[in-house]
């Protein structure tokens, strides 16, 4: 049987969030779509970064030179992730080749702003042509970029891996364990969550916390070994210390949507997150300000009641069925079939 192909194009070697998505997306079991992926970006050295980008334009000419793509799934952020994708997204319209282009980026409005405005009127013409069709990941992009992006644009959730809820036989919280899941940038709030380990600390807590992105060397004090930096780890420790955490904390400044809060939720492990991550969460007692870690650690106490826990995991699970992998690959199924 004929299958219809689509390749996906983005950052599948490198790390964060958006490599994760591509990996899921990318997943043709029981699709009658054929999926591949190539990579756009690399982590090394700037040369490293410019051979991958012209080794994916030329493998998109081959493709299209051979009919051997159908729709091509553009994974974009801001800034050089754009321009980079905006020659893939050239390519495509020249050719006529029906291409999504999925922008993951919490700040692509303030990108689109840059410049007195001119990297939004890139953004706009690059999105406003018949092949192209604009993909967010939550409705209040739909408002946040209106000015940018076309009104018949689409909004689809990011996935989770899969639904793995703990089972709760022993729940103990006098010793509490806080993760930090997120890339090594200001913006994550990786000092904010050492404040609120400080605070909870202070006030006889026996807590600690683990934050990926970070090394442990980067940390000045790390409390008698209370605060762990991991740096980048693999898939496996992320579920694993998923897993083996009471809390995640997410206090950003600025996201998309978090795979972050998405794998602890779908994984029964309650999140405390800034405003920008509200509607992915869609929980509201849990959505904090970043005026005071003070706050997150006293809300990490009244939490930590096995009687409230239980109840805000029974919050989250419902939320986490927004997240369904098979759901939203059949979304995406759909969409492609609409656009060939």
């Amino acid at each position: 049987m004929f299958m219809r192909r689509v390749v996906h194009f983005g950052p599948i070697e490198s790390k964060g969030g958006m490599s994760a998505v591509m990996e899921i997306l990318s997943d043709d079991i029981n699709s009658k779509w054929k999926k591949s992926v190539i990579s756009t970006h690399s982590e090394r050295d700037f040369i490293s970064k410019i051979i991958s980008w012209h080794k994916a334009k030329k493998v998109l000419l081959y493709l299209i030179k051979n009919d051997k793509i159908d729709v091509a799934h553009i994974h974009v952020t801001h800034s050089l992730s754009w321009h980079r994708k905006a020659t893939i997204m050239k390519i495509c319209s020249r050719n006529k080749i029906p291409h999504i282009i999925h922008i993951h980026s919490g700040k692509f409005d303030i990108f689109c702003s840059k410049y007195f405005g001119i990297m939004g009127k890139f953004v706009k013409k690059s999105l406003n042509n018949k092949f192209a069709t604009c993909a967010v990941l939550e409705d209040r992009w739909l408002k946040d970029l209106e000015y940018w992006i076309p009104p018949n644009s689409i909004v689809i959730n990011n996935p989770s891996k899969g639904n793995n809820n703990k089972k709760f036989d022993n729940l103990n919280l006098e010793k509490i364990t806080i993760l930090l899941l997120a890339r090594d940038s200001a913006i994550k709030g990786h000092r904010f969550a050492i404040e609120i380990i400080n605070s909870l600390i202070s006030k006889n807590v026996d807590a600690r916390l683990m934050m990926t992105g970070i090394l442990q060397k980067e940390i000045k004090n790390d409390l008698n070994g209370k605060i762990m930096g991991l740096g980048w780890i693999s898939n496996e420790k992320v579920e694993h210390l998923i897993k083996n955490s009471d809390f995640l904390l997410l206090p950003s400044e600025f996201e998309g949507s978090s795979m972050s809060i998405i794998e602890a939720i779908t994984n029964d492990l309650p999140c405390l997150v800034s405003p920008a991550s509200f509607e992915t969460l869609g929980v509201p007692e849990l959505v904090l300000t970043l005026d005071s870690p003070v706050e997150w650690a006293d809300k990490i106490i009244l939490l930590s009641d096995n009687e409230r826990y239980m109840q805000i995991i029974s919050k989250i699970r419902k939320q986490s069925e927004r997240f369904s992998k098979e759901e939203i690959n059949d979304k995406w199924d759909k969409i492609y079939d609409i656009i060939i």
